[in-house]
């Protein structure tokens, strides 16, 4: 901060922000070394008839003209240090050098450049089951899962993963989806599930437990200080397990099925300005999936887990962010003694945040 003194009678001059008068001085609060920085050239070098002097710590302007010249270079010198994006990506030790001199906060050092990364991503809101129906087992009915597995509401839902970056290039995800529903339903007409036969009229409770499990492996093919693009691959394990029971305990049936799923995965960051980020993530596959886990039953499936979020970096190494996701899929097989068709379509709104937890940096 500048502080000014002056004899009243003067006549002001105001540029750049600083006041000059006729024989006015100007010292330095709570500042120990010069005005402006060494790298403010041109001060010293306005001329001997221009040039300040220094007296019992005060930076004395004999002339107005001088002056002035001083508080146009202090006020551009200031404006560009002020407006300045990220001064100080290249050299911390300059821009905290800077800032003291200016009397202003040291800036937030970014972390060093890191062989590797560890991070925690935790996710939790709201779930919408668009459509979710299966058929299970020979001259099964089918069976709609909103309405029996009490899926016909808005559900919580978390969602947890781990991330390895390894260098600049490769990351590793590790996801834990966890969705489990619970309801309980009375059949109009009889029902048949496995093989088991439900009367109409009686209830059921029907429980849907479809957690998942995936590892990916993402390679960044493109990467600079506007965002990234990174390309991979998903291997996922499902574990269907399906349960329907008559509340008096008269008839029971079970469908449960774990197997492998190969997927193709993408993601992509762009930064808005220093702190803001928008980005997406999707991991999709459509194949027969008894070609590629090696079943005699011939199964034809789908996956595509797509969401878009908006964030923002809290601290160096934490982020906050508010994501749309799209969960849909299922699969079909053709055996008529171990038939299984379901589908579902899922939209997900939530919270999420993320955290370092090395005091490093791999982009």
């Amino acid at each position: 901060m500048l502080r000014s003194t002056r004899d009243p009678g003067d006549r002001a001059l105001s540029v750049g922000g600083c006041d000059t008068h006729p024989g006015e001085s100007i010292t330095t609060a709570g500042l120990s070394g010069p005005l402006l920085p060494s790298s403010a050239p041109g001060l010293a070098q306005a001329g001997p008839a221009r040039r300040a002097s220094v007296r019992n710590g005060r930076i004395v302007a004999p002339h107005p003209i001088g002056l002035s010249a001083a508080c146009i270079l202090a006020a551009v010198t200031i404006s560009s240090a002020a407006s300045a994006s990220d001064p100080c990506d290249s050299c911390n030790e300059s821009c905290g050098e800077t800032a003291r001199v200016l009397g202003l906060p040291p800036p937030e050092a970014r972390p060093p450049l890191g062989s590797y990364q560890i991070r925690g991503v935790a996710e939790g809101g709201f779930l919408a089951s668009l459509s979710n129906y299966g058929e299970f087992g020979p001259n099964a009915t089918r069976i709609d899962f909103r309405t029996a597995a009490g899926q016909d509401n808005v559900l919580f839902y978390t969602r947890w993963s781990a991330e390895l970056e390894l260098g600049r290039k490769h990351t590793l995800v590790f996801l834990y989806q966890p969705l489990s529903t619970e309801g309980t339903f009375t059949p109009s007409s009889e029902e048949r599930i496995e093989g088991v036969q439900f009367a109409a009229g009686q209830p059921v409770r029907v429980k849907f437990n479809f957690p998942y499990y995936r590892l990916s492996w993402l390679y960044d093919v493109a990467q600079g200080d506007r965002g990234f693009l990174s390309l991979g691959l998903s291997g996922q394990i499902r574990n269907a397990n399906y349960t329907y029971e008559r509340l008096d305990g008269q008839a029971f049936s079970r469908s449960n099925d774990v197997g492998f799923v190969p997927i193709l995965k993408a993601r992509g960051q762009l930064n808005v300005g220093r702190d803001a980020f928008l980005g997406f993530e999707a991991d999709g596959f459509y194949a027969p999936i008894s070609v590629l886990n090696g079943s005699n039953n011939e199964t034809v499936g789908a996956i595509l887990d797509m969401s878009l979020r908006a964030g923002m970096r809290l601290r160096q190494n934490s982020t906050a962010f508010l994501n749309l996701r799209y969960v849909g899929g299922g699969a079909t097989n053709t055996d008529p003694d171990n038939y299984a068709k379901n589908w579902l379509h899922v939209l997900f709104v939530g919270l999420g945040a993320s955290f370092d937890v090395l005091p490093s940096r791999t982009r």
